[in-house]
């Protein structure tokens, strides 16, 4: 009985701890800059990115930047409350005017029990989780120290931590690492970024609380229905492509609703800080979001702010974001840490780049890849059959529509701002990752545009919380049924054309850990270190996913066998001479499966061997 009280206890502490954690940041960064809670989570969630991503680096030890960014907010809190010696600092956050509660308070709480119970009994699904995503958030737990110093070998080690730690933290105050933890917190941290745009109605004023209740219902279906219909899974993923989107989105949300001021560069430059410690791409985000920040508030801010002011100050706000991704740059140079020879860091070259731009035939598949990615951009379908040139034009248009329905002058040239803004970006993009795929993918990937709607994903999610944020934000009062519409048109398709089981609990959609046999078994019988080659066939490359749950074993994986398709790289087609001196380089080898081809070609040793 004791022990089931125990149990129980445990249960309840797991779920209140990040809870509290969020109540205690949010209500200490709502104080300090008197903001509303809502629009406090996310800027409070990204300064302790960058406490945990510091005190990795000069301490190497995550949880000191954690217990800094717990301890600084109960001293601002606690500060605020002996100055001011009443409560009502407190109550000012999640109390409205008459004295009851915020209703994106309440959403809060509701939105934070929703991610708990969606998250389950759910498990990593995807390659990259198990190659390197997972093992981001898992050494980065255990260790208690930046991922990129870890002894064991995964892939990536050089990217860039941010998102991962926040993940990792969510981890640490749910007192146990699990991939529904890790799943928890990069929702939550998306959530406190899309969140704000939804709950800012209480900016207008409404008939009675059952008007407003529709309404935030409304702007919630829209902000968190959209990312489904991306083909990854935005709510069962640690995949970092649509969180960029979300950062993206939330920089834009930043500018359209902060008036010019010494907050609004800091928090500006916080995002942008974040954003470029979430992904490599993302630092090709940072140009074109610092010249809509500084043209929309040369525009639109109160000519007694000097223009001067404007420009200077984003080009500091914009250098001292980047900062923490040098000194990150440093650490790794530190330990010697470098990219892989694909999809890394150190693939890019000033040669490279140049070899791209010029034609030169130095790229000698060049001339595949571009027939092929213009065909993907005109016909590969990103949300359902529309394809990303039609769904970037659409928006833009869909914005450019809307600033037609505005009376006021100054919103009409913002909506025209912002309808630019998504067209040019679109082709900038588009040819951003043009140049990423010719100068850091291996000649196999790149004509093979791997991974393209997941890449093409991120502007196109950051596009659709734009245009919501702008139906949101800027509808007229006689166009009021237009978000209604798009709610429910947005669950219709949802449930007809996309499906949600990603919105079930991992244990109703029958979430499990793939291959556990195999995986216990391997643990079992193998000693720690142990040097594997892992056996496998095309059809099945499991041994991404079970290295992932055997970390203290050695993987080797190959494929062997003839080739069973024009460009199959995996195959290693080797003498049977060849074979024997592969094998006997290893201490053990385990065929998980294998082709027709491989009992041809290795059939005699292998009888003689087992």
């Amino acid at each position: 009985m004791l022990r089931e009280t125990g149990i129980e206890v445990m249960f309840v502490i797991k779920i209140l701890l990040p809870f509290l954690y969020c109540i205690l940041v949010g209500t200490a960064y709502s104080m300090a800059f008197k903001r509303k809670f809502i629009d406090s989570l996310a800027p409070a969630f990204f300064i302790q990115i960058i406490l945990m991503i510091v005190s990795g680096i000069v301490v190497e030890k995550l949880s000191v930047g954690i217990m800094l960014g717990v301890i600084c907010s109960s001293m601002t809190i606690y500060a605020k409350l002996v100055r001011e010696k009443s409560f009502d600092a407190i109550k000012k956050v999640y109390l409205n005017e008459k004295g009851t509660i915020e209703w994106a308070v309440i959403m809060f709480i509701i939105m934070y029990g929703v991610i708990f119970i969606l998250n389950v009994g759910k498990h990593y699904n995807m390659w990259d989780e198990f190659s390197h995503w997972g093992w981001f958030v898992r050494e980065s737990y255990q260790n208690d120290a930046l991922f990129c110093i870890s002894e064991h070998r995964f892939e990536h080690k050089d990217y860039v931590p941010g998102v991962s730690l926040f993940e990792a933290l969510w981890c640490t105050l749910s007192l146990k690492f699990s991939e529904a933890n890790s799943y928890r917190g990069i929702q939550m941290l998306q959530a406190a970024m899309i969140m704000p745009v939804a709950c800012r109605i209480e900016e207008k004023k409404y008939r009675n609380s059952w008007d407003k209740i529709v309404k935030l219902i409304v702007n919630l279906v829209i902000v968190f229905g959209i990312p489904l219909f991306s083909k990854v899974p935005f709510y069962h993923t640690i995949y970092q492509d649509l969180i960029l989107g979300v950062f993206v989105f939330y920089c834009v949300w930043i500018v359209a609703s902060e008036e010019f001021s010494n907050y609004s560069l800091f928090v500006f430059g916080l995002s942008l800080c974040n954003m470029i410690m979430c992904k490599l791409t993302a630092v090709a985000f940072v140009p074109v979001l610092f010249l809509l920040y500084t043209i929309y508030h040369h525009k639109y801010s109160s000519k007694a702010i000097s223009r001067i002011k404007i420009w200077l100050g984003t080009i500091i706000a914009v250098v001292l974001s980047i900062v923490p991704y040098g000194l990150y740059g440093f650490y790794l140079d530190k330990y010697n840490i470098g990219g892989s020879a694909v999809q890394g860091y150190s693939s890019i070259s000033l040669k490279k780049i140049v070899d791209v731009i010029t034609h030169n035939g130095n790229i000698a598949y060049q001339a595949v890849v571009d027939r092929e990615y213009l065909r993907a951009l005109a016909t590969d379908g990103i949300i359902g059959k529309l394809s990303y040139i039609w769904i970037i034009l659409g928006a833009s248009a869909i914005v450019f529509l809307l600033m037609l329905l505005q009376d006021d002058r100054e919103n009409k040239s913002k909506l025209k701002l912002i309808s630019l803004w998504i067209l040019l970006v679109g082709v900038y993009y588009a040819i951003v990752m043009y140049v990423m795929y010719m100068v850091m993918f291996s000649e196999y990937e790149a004509t093979g545009l791997a991974s393209y709607s997941r890449y093409m994903s991120t502007f196109v999610l950051a596009t659709l919380l734009i245009v919501a944020m702008v139906i949101i934000r800027f509808t007229v009062s006689r166009a009021r049924f237009i978000p209604a519409l798009v709610a429910a048109m947005l669950v219709e398709n949802i449930v007809v054309l996309f499906g949600a089981n990603q919105l079930l609990p991992g244990v109703l959609a029958g979430d499990e850990i793939w291959n556990e046999g195999h995986i216990d078994y391997l643990n079992d019988s193998l000693p720690t270190g142990a040097d594997l080659l892992f056996v496998t066939s095309v059809a099945d490359m499991e041994a991404g996913r079970l290295s992932f749950y055997c970390p203290e074993i050695q993987f080797t994986c190959n494929v062997y066998g003839t080739q069973l398709y024009d460009g199959d790289v995996w195959s290693k087609n080797m003498s049977l001479n060849e074979f024997v001196d592969e094998i006997t380089n290893h201490e053990y080898i385990y065929l998980f499966s294998y082709d027709d081809s491989f009992i041809d070609l290795y059939k005699m040793h292998l009888n003689q061997t087992l």
